[in-house]
């Protein structure tokens, strides 16, 4: 029992300041102070406890040590990407680079997992794309007209071969004019 009164309360050891009394003044068998005296130094403490920022830094420091650290190297596959990080293409004047920009920010588009295609975009791609691919498949009837049908079945082909890409185009473009306010908000 005499060990437990002897020892530092622990609001005083969080604030910095130990007991005021030595432990050669303690009583052996002393009783509780009053309670008078108790709220008191509660109320001291609590005083010191608002207004020291030393307490908050010692606070700061020690979650800041628990906190895990990041790794050394990045993974693997994060130096591999070649699509992290997308940046906004800017037009340099050059019909080239700016296509070869624009594609990169579509391929980057396709694959940030940060970012989502809508679905009903997602749907007209797939659509329009299995529909260009396959146009001579199922236009091969109009193949077995007699003297016009080959002009009439390539004439179609090629009709719904530029309304499939334009539709791609379409949509693609709408999607990355979404993509790159999503890349500014990220800024």
């Amino acid at each position: 029992m005499n060990e437990t009164l002897q020892r530092e309360p622990v609001l005083a050891t969080i604030v910095g300041e130990v007991s005021s009394a030595p432990s050669e003044y303690v009583a052996p068998n002393a009783g509780p102070p009053p309670l008078e005296e108790r709220i008191h130094a509660l109320e001291v403490t609590v005083d010191q406890l608002k207004n020291s920022p030393e307490f908050e830094e010692r606070i700061t420091t020690r979650i800041l040590e628990r906190l895990p650290q990041a790794p050394a190297a990045p993974r693997r596959y994060k130096r591999l990407n070649p699509f992290r990080g997308a940046s906004l293409p800017m037009p340099s004047g050059w019909v080239f680079v700016d296509l070869f920009n624009e594609i990169r920010l579509v391929l980057a588009m396709l694959f940030d997992r940060r970012y989502g295609l809508t679905w009903t975009s997602r749907g007209i791609l797939v659509a329009a794309l299995a529909i260009a691919f396959t146009t001579s498949v199922w236009l091969a009837p109009f193949g077995l007209i007699p003297i016009v049908g080959a002009f009439v079945q390539m004439v179609l082909e090629k009709i719904l071969i530029l309304l499939c890409g334009g539709l791609v185009f379409k949509i693609l473009h709408r999607e990355a004019k979404r993509y790159r306010t999503f890349l500014e908000s990220l800024m």
